[in-house]
């Protein structure tokens, strides 16, 4: 599992937690945008406190910018979004 947040000391807290449980290894840290991350075919991108706050077209416009890193990442938004 990929986590990336350009929020390093949310980063370290994650990594702290992970190695206390002994899961580090199915783990990496990428300390930097999501657009600058090179995309590995996700089955699941999780945006968490990321989309809530915003309107509605800042959301779909994030969210159009996340398929591309998932795998089979061909959903169409405008239909696909109320």
């Amino acid at each position: 599992m990929r986590l990336i947040d350009p929020d390093t000391e949310a980063l370290n807290i994650s990594k702290r937690l992970v190695e206390e449980n002994g899961i580090a290894n199915l783990f990496s840290f990428h300390g930097d945008k999501f657009s600058a991350v090179p995309s590995e075919h996700a089955d699941i991108a999780l945006l968490i406190g990321i989309l809530c706050p915003l309107h509605l077209r800042v959301s779909k416009m994030i969210l159009q910018k996340v398929i591309p890193y998932v795998r089979g990442g061909d959903c169409d938004l405008q239909h696909g979004l109320a």
